[in-house]
């Protein structure tokens, strides 16, 4: 029996001011045949010196797509799902303005980043191997 479980991402902002504004954990666990993994992070605590954060569901076709920021001016932790169901196409993930494809999310997949102070997030783009698919893109300030 073939299972992966991936469970990436509980980001929680509180509202007061403290050195545990941001919270996250991570857990991969692999179970086949003979196969058994599992490797969480434990939860680490981390200070927002920010206060935004920008949410954005898209629809990606097969053209590249810009991602942006918002308002976001320091970008920090960065969130993504293919919200796509059991079948739907991949999304391919690039850094570079849509010339490399350096990430893949499949149907129902997340992936959580801790970018780069210098990234530039409209560098990211955003496209559907195949038809079309809905995708989550966050990023918090940092």
């Amino acid at each position: 029996m073939k299972r992966l479980i991936v469970a990436l991402a509980l980001i929680s902002g509180m509202a007061h001011a403290s050195t545990n504004e941001i919270t996250v954990a991570t857990t991969l666990k692999v179970s086949k045949d003979a196969v058994q993994l599992q490797r969480q992070s434990g939860t680490t605590q981390i200070q927002m010196a920010g206060k935004r954060y920008n949410i954005q569901t898209l629809t990606c076709t097969t053209t590249n797509q810009a991602l942006t920021k918002g308002s976001v001016s320091s970008a920090g932790w960065c969130y993504m799902r293919n919200l796509g169901t059991n079948g739907s196409p991949t999304v391919n993930i690039t850094f570079d303005a849509g010339v490399t494809t350096g990430m893949v999310l499949k149907a129902g997949e997340p992936a959580l980043l801790r970018l780069a102070p210098a990234v530039v997030v409209s560098d990211f783009t955003a496209a559907a191997s195949s038809d079309s698919v809905d995708f989550e893109f966050t990023v918090i300030e940092d």
